[in-house]
């Protein structure tokens, strides 16, 4: 089931392997550090891992990653496979106030609706957001059903609890490295991301918690 996604998330150029950093292993705690990239939010920053979330879309399910650090909003990232290879799935909530700066009035409501729009087009008004997005989209994916449960399914976890449903709508660019993925829920609210997709050589270096613990058990040593 996940193909249709995963297909969006290998970039279009091909990069040389990456170290591996064992991004899949991250525990609350762990600490990503970013290269330099487009996004201000990412660029050159350290981000924490301050919850693990999975999506679930039938069988299949994805480990989401919250970072989150002082200065800005969080993101969440998902370690997507392709083809064999490791790619970044980030994402940046759009909050309603942007949403009317970025889309026309119904956009989303349309674009999630109406089986004849496939297009969707975006404006570039928001300072905040320069990176995140881009000007031209199409839809991908339509209605898929999913469900997010504020847990991490990792090590064996089947997925058995219960977790909010929601319809899942995709829109990619041409180059397949930026999309809007639209949350609809069963209560009535709609979600709106904002993601990239990125190389994981982007970032250049991860230390897991369980080396934090042992740095901070050094330095009390020390001191």
């Amino acid at each position: 089931m996940l193909e249709a996604i995963t297909d969006f998330w290998k970039p279009v150029k091909k990069a040389p392997p990456p170290p591996k950093l064992k991004l899949t292993e991250m525990q609350i705690g762990s600490v990503v550090g970013f290269g330099y990239v487009p996004q201000v939010a990412l660029s050159g920053r350290k981000l924490t891992v301050t919850a693990v979330n999975s999506y679930q879309f039938g069988q299949d399910v994805l480990t989401s990653f919250v970072l989150s650090n002082e200065k800005d909003i969080d993101v969440s990232m998902i370690i997507a496979e392709a083809q064999g290879e490791q790619y970044l799935a980030i994402s940046r909530r759009i909050s309603i106030e942007d949403q009317r700066k970025l889309f026309d009035a119904n956009t989303i409501e349309e674009i999630i609706s109406n089986e004849e729009i496939t297009k969707f087009t975006c404006k570039d008004n928001v300072p905040e957001l320069k990176g995140w997005l881009v000007t031209n989209y199409k839809r991908e994916i339509k209605g898929m059903r999913g469900f997010i449960h504020k847990a991490d399914f990792r090590d064996g976890n089947d997925g058995a609890h219960a977790g909010a449903e929601f319809q899942y709508t995709l829109l990619g660019s041409n180059s397949n490295e930026h999309a809007i993925e639209i949350e609809s829920y069963v209560d009535g609210h709609v979600d709106v991301y904002a993601t990239i997709y990125r190389r994981t050589n982007d970032i250049s270096d991860v230390v897991h918690v369980d080396n934090l613990q042992q740095s901070n058990v050094q330095s009390e040593i020390k001191i």
